[in-house]
């Protein structure tokens, strides 16, 4: 399969659902730098169903309200407008991702790993001035490709996981061997057919060669997966820790060990908050 096939396989197949209009807007609206809470929750309450699991996770037991909070502006107050944003954000591209039926893709154990790769996004942008909502968005779709081709391709998802476990090595790099693309292709496609714009979509594209660009969000985008899989959330037996490029270390401001033990300290607190959402 060629990319332009594979281009035109995500955009048109059934298998994949669009993204509607109204979670179109909503995650327009929490990646903006100046939305507020009474407008994201009047934008929140026309999509029930995300309301019913935004009130989930406040009651959850990590912010000891069980079975106290009842109203989205309770809820948004509980959380803070930081975690509802993020909150919001994953459930919106959650309830659009079909589950995969692969052994080899635990779903559950997937998103941990995405939440935590965008909860690190969001501290590394916000030590450098970047839009921190939309670098927790862009970390949080990061690997999103890949349950794609294993909904779309799933003996050859199954046969890049064998071979990635057999080498102890990156499936990204077995995956243009049996596709001629990876999965990070494929995640920048789907991202493109959801209409997300180019400061979303271009470090989903690029979050394992930052160096071939000099866009901050991407350098950002890498590093933030390499430390969440530094945290261990969401491993898998055949997915090797990606190397990192050193040229993310120093663009994203890291200068010794005590400043990363603050990006891991703060990232493994924003992950957990937001681990309820599963």
């Amino acid at each position: 399969m060629t990319f332009d096939q594979m281009r035109e396989l995500v955009s048109r197949s059934d298998k994949l659902p669009t993204l509607p209009a109204g979670m179109a807007e909503l995650l327009k609206a929490v990646s903006q730098d100046d939305v507020d809470l009474p407008s994201l929750s009047a934008r929140l309450a026309r999509e029930q169903t995300l309301v019913a699991r935004l009130l989930r996770v406040a009651n959850s037991p990590f912010y000891g309200m069980s079975g106290r909070v009842d109203s989205v502006q309770q809820a948004m107050n509980i959380l803070g407008l930081s975690n509802t944003r993020a909150i919001v954000a994953s459930l919106v591209v959650m309830s659009r991702v079909p589950p995969a039926s692969s052994p080899m893709l635990n779903m559950t154990e997937f998103w941990r790993h995405t939440l935590a790769a965008g909860a690190c996004a969001q501290v590394l942008a916000s030590r450098q001035d970047l839009p921190a909502e939309q670098a927790f968005i862009a970390g949080l779709l990061h690997d999103i490709g890949k349950p794609v081709l294993c909904l779309l391709l799933p003996e050859a998802f199954d046969q890049v996981a064998r071979i990635a476990n057999e080498r102890d090595c990156s499936p990204y790099l077995v995956e243009h061997e049996i596709h001629g693309f990876d999965h990070t292709d494929v995640g920048a496609a789907l991202a493109e057919a959801w209409h997300f714009p180019p400061h979303i979509v271009d470090p989903i594209r690029l979050h394992h060669q930052p160096g071939s660009t000099a866009m901050p969000m991407a350098c950002v985008v890498h590093l933030a997966d390499v430390l969440a899989h530094a945290l261990d959330v969401g491993r898998t037996e055949w997915d090797a820790v990606p190397p990192c490029e050193e040229a993310a270390w120093s663009g994203c401001g890291l200068r010794d060990e005590r400043d990363l033990r603050g990006v891991l300290k703060q990232a493994w607190r924003k992950a957990n908050a937001l681990a309820a959402v599963l």
